[in-house]
């Protein structure tokens, strides 16, 4: 890739696809070694700024993700254009990450999911996952939420494993008197579910953007009409009721650039994340990635 980039093959790329949108999408921000841990979900902070001086070598005009798919839906250019969005709500998005967009003014939009935030307890799953990792013995899985919380923190103890953080605790999501502080100073908040599933069942995914909704628009005072799927899943089958939901855009994991063919139900964007090599990044912000996977796909 290396040589590709110094031949000028990302540079031919960019040009091919100077017509298509990129939409980048992060997750959380590492405190201690969550990093090391999940490499795919949680980045050290000095990567994120070295990763928005990279983007910025780039020259993109960086826009707030309503805009571009206000753009997408009215078949206007999408020349140059980047949108920065952010799943979950880490509260390492707010310590680590915001400013740093900030400084630059470019707007991000955070998809929150909402029961563990409003719960004020680390996310169970991931905790257990990563006290696993660590070589810590786990009791067996409760089915009761406070009952797992209470398990955990004693085995993370018994063992010496601190889980403390400057902002509380590792693993847990910004709480809704944060966020509405962040929201208040301009963050664009939308849709994650509320607890980051998207059931089947038509009753079930209702109950899912309607609770989210309420408690984000409560936070924000602003519309919550843009999804990100829970972990990437979905299904087009569920796309009418999503639109009699009011759900206007919803982005997924599939890597590739947003053009004029894609729906707004089913966007795609660029995941990146400590795992990612920097030369790889060049590789998906050029457009190289994109047009590498199209030719293996007509294949």
């Amino acid at each position: 890739m290396r040589t590709l980039r110094a031949l000028g093959v990302f540079a031919a790329a960019r040009l091919l696809t100077r017509n298509e949108a990129r939409v980048l999408c992060y997750h959380g921000f590492s405190y201690q070694d969550e990093h090391a841990f999940a490499p795919q979900l949680f980045m050290l902070p000095s990567t994120f700024q070295q990763r928005l001086d990279q983007i910025a070598a780039y020259g993109f005009n960086v826009v707030p993700l309503q805009e571009l798919t206000r753009r997408l839906q009215a078949k206007e250019p999408l020349t140059n254009v980047l949108a920065f969005t952010v799943d979950d709500g880490w509260t390492g998005f707010a310590r680590f990450a915001l400013p740093e967009l900030q400084k630059r003014n470019w707007p991000v939009t955070l998809y929150l999911t909402t029961y563990y935030a409003t719960k004020g307890r680390p996310v169970l799953n991931v905790l257990r996952r990563y006290l696993s990792w660590k070589g810590v013995s786990l009791p067996v899985p409760a089915k009761d939420d406070q009952q797992e919380h209470d398990g955990l923190l004693h085995a993370a103890s018994a063992a010496g494993v601190d889980l403390k953080c400057s902002d509380g605790g590792l693993f847990e999501l910004s709480s809704p008197d944060a966020v509405a502080k962040l929201c208040a100073n301009g963050l664009d908040l939308q849709l994650h579910t509320h607890r980051h599933r998207l059931p089947a069942e038509d009753a079930l995914l209702t109950d899912e953007i309607d609770t989210n909704r309420r408690i984000i628009e409560g936070l924000s005072g602003r519309p919550a009409n843009h999804l990100c799927y829970p972990s990437g899943e979905y299904r087009r089958s569920q796309f009418p009721l999503l639109k009699k939901l009011g759900v206007q855009s919803a982005t997924t994991t599939h890597l590739e650039l947003v053009n004029h063919r894609c729906d707004s139900l089913e966007l795609p964007r660029l995941l990146d994340g400590e795992n990612l090599h920097p030369v790889e990044l060049d590789a998906e912000l050029s457009g190289f990635s994109s047009l590498v996977r199209r030719i293996r796909r007509r294949g």
